[in-house]
């Protein structure tokens, strides 16, 4: 079984996956859009910044009621205040989980309306984790899409920052 420390730090790297491509987004991409009503680069990082806390806090309390109170402060965050923004989530998260019981993450049942009845820990597992996952992979390829052509398969899965990239086989 996956433990509550396995799943928050999966979950948290993904944040500083996040936050690290925050930095290779090219000159004029944070206005990049795949295409018209999709969410240009500066919005979708934005939202990279409240989603998991947000699903998080609404795994905890049973309901979306943070999403309703805070959702939109996301969507207009300035490029200077994303990586601050990230962090905070970082924290935030942190708190959540160091306040969650290892008896409350195992087995603590929530209902949620439509989207059905979860364990805490599988709600965590198919919101948070799934869509930093999927939202981040985006941001990899809107940064790329909008003409940054260095970055790959390392800055994608596991430039966080906190490892050197290796060399290249044989150099």
């Amino acid at each position: 079984m996956i433990s509550k420390n396995d799943l928050l730090e999966s979950i948290l790297r993904e944040c500083r996956i996040a936050k690290q491509l925050f930095t290779q987004v090219p000159d004029g991409g944070w206005d990049f859009r795949f295409g018209e009503g999709q969410r240009s680069t500066q919005e979708l990082a934005g939202y990279l910044c409240g989603v998991g806390q947000g699903c998080v806090h609404s795994g905890y309390a049973g309901n979306f009621e943070w999403f309703a109170e805070n959702g939109e402060k996301f969507g207009s965050l300035s490029v200077e205040e994303l990586p601050g923004a990230m962090d905070n989530q970082i924290s935030e998260i942190t708190r959540l989980f160091g306040e969650m019981s290892d008896e409350d993450f195992a087995n603590k049942q929530i209902e949620m309306g439509d989207m059905g009845t979860y364990s805490l820990n599988g709600w965590l597992l198919q919101t948070t984790l799934k869509f930093l996952t999927a939202y981040r992979m985006q941001l990899f390829l809107q940064a790329k899409a909008a003409g940054n052509n260095a970055l790959d398969t390392w800055d994608c899965w596991m430039n966080d920052g906190s490892m050197q990239r290796p060399e290249p086989a044989g150099a």
